[in-house]
């Protein structure tokens, strides 16, 4: 007899690999984010420590992906360091990943070529301008 999707009360097997699997690399995004968090600042890890109520030594653990964090302190570092919580964690899937938006990230980067490329046109007239200006100025 075939079974339709887990349901509420069914016991679900996980596999015990892929789920340390799944945890280290989230412990490791999380840390890069509130390492790059804390640099943006310019905050030392003793500075957050202090301000967290931890040590230093949580502090470099948490960012090089070696600490599991609970909810709290999760939030304690957003705050600490100025950013909404989500932000530790990956979104899932970046614009540029996806199928539907790269013809528009393409537009966009065209659209950034052409207006830099007026730009420097524009620059080139101003200059052409003064220089004509400053003639006109000699006796």
């Amino acid at each position: 007899m075939a079974k339709g999707p887990a349901g509420v009360g069914d016991k679900v097997t996980l596999d015990p690999d892929l789920l340390t699997s799944k945890m280290q690399e989230l412990t490791a995004f999380i840390g890069e984010q509130v390492k790059a968090a804390r640099l943006r600042l310019n905050l030392s890890q003793a500075q957050v420590a202090g301000r967290a109520e931890t040590s230093s030594n949580q502090i470099f653990l948490i960012e090089s992906g070696k600490q599991n964090m609970t909810i709290k302190s999760l939030v304690s570092l957003a705050l600490i360091l100025e950013v909404e919580p989500a932000q530790f964690f990956p979104s899932p899937q970046t614009a540029s990943e996806r199928p539907d938006t790269k013809h528009v990230l393409t537009s966009i980067e065209d659209g950034c070529s052409r207006a830099k490329a007026e730009l420097e046109r524009i620059e080139g007239l101003m200059h052409t301008l003064k220089s004509l200006d400053t003639r006109r100025s000699l006796p």
